[in-house]
């Protein structure tokens, strides 16, 4: 999911963008399918055809949590809902991979079992662990939690590079279950403009659409940046659309030089990059209410008041709603 080839080229200069960092008394958004998916590739055995390793799953589940609560640092995960309309081409492609993969006599550990998810999903509920279900894709709830709440986003998602959300990837994380410090390297999108120019933060949504996401097909743009239809390189990418974007009067004109030579599909790829500049502005969160009546979120309570979202009116009964939220 998110931008292709961003993730590798970040890493590749993890130097350069990073900064050592160490998790406690604070809160922590955690994207949660992110979470389940990876801790599956780290701890499976390949005997998962068997039963689903699910024994093994919870305990890894359970170890993870305690190893965040011993450090003072108050998880929050949130989890994706329903697929949304603009996505399903990317969706369905995805699910036909992950078919194929089921179908190979050698199973990889990409192939989560059925009901994987399902067993966090309990943990979270017998410990009392802040978590919610969203309606449909997670990722803008998570930053706009983030911002509110002023703390860190933990994910694997490449959209999280092209934001001001304080970011770490869950594999810049050191897991020692038995540590009682959360040792991680900390991604700041500040140290990746300045490498490309100085751009301000405002020009993020811009760059993601450049670049290309589950939205925007990556050669959208290549004769505007003056680059080879297939171009894969994430840092040419970036070097071209700073440049270029530095050459603009300003994000309205950018916006409009940017769909300027795109007839057939100029509508479509300015509604997405509007999608992706609301969302990135936006702070208002629509589940943080939910969050909030947990225990563990007591003491923030009186102070988010101003920032609460009134809740949206359902057809759904309330009792309905709340074990759908919690999943």
């Amino acid at each position: 999911m998110g931008i292709p080839g961003l993730t590798s080229f970040i890493k590749n200069n993890s130097t350069q963008y990073f900064e050592n960092h160490q998790l406690t008394d604070t809160l922590v958004i955690i994207d949660g399918y992110a979470l389940t998916n990876f801790l599956y590739r780290m701890h499976e055995n390949q005997t998962s055809a068997f039963g689903g390793d699910y024994d093994i799953m919870a305990t890894v589940y359970i170890d993870f949590i305690n190893l965040f609560l011993r450090c003072k640092v108050i998880p929050i995960f949130v989890f994706d809902g329903a697929y949304e309309q603009r996505k399903i081409e990317t969706i369905i492609n995805r699910m036909s991979q992950r078919i194929q993969l089921y179908g190979n006599q050698i199973k990889t550990s990409d192939c989560m079992p059925y009901f994987g998810s399902d067993i966090l999903f309990d943990i979270l509920n017998d410990m009392d662990i802040p978590h919610v279900n969203c309606d449909f894709e997670a990722d803008a709830e998570i930053v706009a939690m983030a911002k509110l709440l002023k703390c860190p986003v933990i994910s694997r998602d490449s959209d999280f590079y092209m934001n001001t959300v304080p970011y770490i990837p869950l594999d810049m994380i050191t897991l020692d279950f038995k540590s009682t410090m959360i040792n991680c390297r900390l991604y700041k999108v500040e140290k990746l403009l300045n490498e490309f120019g100085g751009l301000h933060t405002s020009y993020l949504p811009l760059i993601a659409a450049l670049l290309g996401n589950d939205y925007i097909r990556q050669d959208t743009f290549s004769s505007l940046l003056r680059l080879r239809p297939g171009t894969f390189n994430c840092g040419l990418k970036l070097k071209r659309i700073t440049e270029w974007l530095r050459r603009q009067k300003d994000i309205n004109n950018a916006l409009y030089n940017m769909t300027y030579n795109l007839p057939h599909s100029r509508d479509y790829v300015n509604n997405q990059i509007k999608n992706i500049m609301k969302e990135y502005k936006n702070t208002d969160s629509k589940y943080l209410t939910f969050v909030l009546q947990y225990k563990r979120m007591a003491k923030y309570q009186d102070g988010l008041k101003n920032y609460l979202k009134p809740n949206e009116k359902t057809i759904l009964p309330l009792w309905l709603e709340n074990n759908y939220r919690s999943n």
